[in-house]
């Protein structure tokens, strides 16, 4: 959906501000500054909501949370909060803002009383992890995805994993690893998960076998997603073969195998950024960087 500049919003009737606002709920789709400049006409001048007054309300309560405008937020989460009590919903909506102003602790108080009551609650369990991430325990974080996704898997749990696990001083690639294994597992034809396996044993080891594992993995989502937007991993791989000529010994089938991938990413590589719409510098380095592998 083309949603009109900022500027035009006083400009635009109520019935289409609620129009595009329904829109971006549909989809979803945040555009806190726009729900914003929204809320402001529709709060200010008193606009009719209709039915639709409850949750526009929460996404405009979102969208200032996002845009720094507590103080709207706060009056947005209290009308709510007139009407329907201090359900979850609303008890939610007021831990986020807490959470804005800095009030972790007394957010995570309300967080761990909604997921005593809705253990399945995954919104809250994903706030209660980010509250912890941006206190640096990814540990415990971790420990929280873990107990939802005992209730059940989801692909949101286990790539939050990978990133509570990546993001400390010291990674622990085992369990970004596992949690990646899940994701291949769930979405077998995603070529990411192949890229995002495939960098995480070549980060995490020299090993022969580990580099090895690696290049399979990297020529996998080749051959799930052959197309130029998975350059990444044709880089990957050749980074893989090159590593492994200079820091492995290898047979002489291995040598063979090794050398006619490493060609190939060469030559496909030079493809892309001769032939393709890449252009400028970035095309520039990347084909001298390509030229010290030959």
């Amino acid at each position: 959906m083309e949603l009109p500049e900022l500027s035009e919003i006083p400009k635009l009737g109520g019935e289409r501000i609620k129009e595009l606002l329904r829109g971006l709920r549909m989809k979803p789709q945040r555009k806190s500054e726009f729900v914003v400049r929204c809320g402001d006409r529709l709060l200010h001048e008193n606009v009719s909501m209709g039915s639709e007054k409850w949750m526009i309300l929460e996404q405009i309560a979102i969208a200032c949370m996002d845009c720094a405008r507590l103080d709207t937020a706060d009056y947005c989460i209290k009308m709510l909060a007139g009407k329907f009590g201090n359900g979850n919903r609303v008890l939610r909506l007021s831990a986020m803002l807490l959470e804005a102003k800095g009030s972790y602790d007394e957010a995570k108080s309300i967080y761990d009383k909604i997921l005593e009551s809705t253990p399945n609650d995954k919104a809250c369990c994903f706030r209660k992890a980010a509250i912890l991430k941006a206190q640096g325990k990814y540990e415990e974080a971790i420990k929280v995805i873990e107990e939802h996704l005992e209730l059940g898997n989801t692909q949101e749990g286990y790539i939050e994993i990978v990133v509570l696990s990546l993001s400390s001083r010291n990674p622990d690639f085992s369990k970004a690893m596992f949690a990646t294994e899940e994701l291949l597992l769930q979405d077998p034809t995603n070529f990411f998960w192949f890229n995002l396996y495939a960098e995480l044993l070549f980060s995490s080891s020299s090993a022969k076998p580990d580099l090895l594992t690696s290049r399979r993995y990297y020529s996998q989502s080749i051959a799930v997603n052959d197309a130029v937007n998975n350059t990444r991993a044709v880089w990957g791989l050749l980074n893989c073969c090159r590593t492994l000529e200079k820091s492995h010994q290898l047979s002489p089938t291995e040598q063979t195998e090794n050398a006619a991938l490493s060609s190939w990413a060469i030559s496909r590589l030079q493809a892309t950024y001769t032939n393709s719409k890449i252009s400028g510098p970035q095309a520039k380095i990347a084909l001298s960087t390509l030229a010290t592998y030959q």
